[in-house]
């Protein structure tokens, strides 16, 4: 698992550049669906604060739970000792080749991109993602397993 970290009011400039007609995305979305998704998990509630930035309550919930989560796990050998996460900086993107300036991504929409295989890949359902979370699990216990001989 791979959480990209970006400043939160960098992302916020980011954001509201889509969907101005509705106020910007923080308002047409970050606000509403995005926000439901923590809220109506009990589980998440207690490490984050509603009232700030949806970027904030991502890197709050990524920061309080889930990161020391997965290193437990990692901790415990659960995974065979996998190192199962990692916190990216987003600026440390800037001197691989497909990286864009910001000027460049002015008119990039919501999940655009300037990678052609991502471009070809399938949409996500809830099948999908089902399916992509069975193969992960596998391999994960694969790794775990001692190989036989």
């Amino acid at each position: 698992v791979a959480f990209m970290a970006r400043s939160c009011l960098d992302v916020f400039r980011s954001q509201n550049k889509v969907d101005r007609q509705q106020g910007g995305w923080t308002c047409s979305a970050g606000r509403t669906r995005e926000l439901r998704k923590y809220l109506n998990r009990p589980d998440l509630r207690p490490h984050f604060d509603e009232r700030d930035m949806i970027c904030k309550v991502k890197q709050d919930v990524w920061r309080w739970l889930q990161a020391p989560e997965l290193q437990r796990r990692a901790a415990a050998r659960e995974f065979g000792a996998l190192n199962l996460s990692a916190t990216v900086d987003f600026d440390s993107f800037r001197s691989h080749p497909l990286w864009m300036r910001g000027e460049q991504r002015a008119s990039l929409g919501v999940k655009s991109t300037n990678c052609e295989l991502l471009r070809s890949t399938p949409g996500r359902t809830r099948w999908s993602t089902q399916q992509w979370m069975a193969a992960g699990d596998a391999a994960l216990a694969a790794a775990a397993s001692p190989e036989e001989e």
